[in-house]
């Protein structure tokens, strides 16, 4: 029995190829442009990418991602592993939005 090309198994192979030198190339992907590449893709394979950064790296690309992918990735994330990531990046390019579940407390107004 012949394979074709384009047989599904071979696909399967191509695309574990492929990922395997892309977790090898990531660390040579500047942030700005990781960040632009993971603005592309599906939320699956954003994750996929994006979990396979080291804290550094993922901490300068999430500063460098729009707040619409910014905001989807950490959600996707642990409490743990989005704090880590957040404490990592430059304070003036951190979210705006609390990692927990209640609503901000409310300052007594001064009227």
């Amino acid at each position: 029995m012949d394979l074709c090309p384009t047989a599904p198994e071979t696909l399967a192979a191509q695309g574990r190829v492929k990922l395997n030198v892309l977790k090898a190339k990531l660390p040579d992907i500047h942030p700005a442009d990781l960040a632009d590449i993971l603005e592309e893709l599906n939320h699956d394979k954003r994750l996929a990418i994006f979990s396979e950064l080291e804290t550094e790296h993922a901490s300068d690309t999430l500063e460098e991602i729009e707040p619409r992918v910014q905001r989807e990735l950490i959600a996707a994330l642990t409490k743990e592993r989005a704090a880590e990531l957040i404490k990592d990046m430059t304070p003036l390019r951190r979210p705006t939005f609390s990692l927990s579940c209640q609503p901000p407390m409310s300052t007594p107004s001064s009227s």
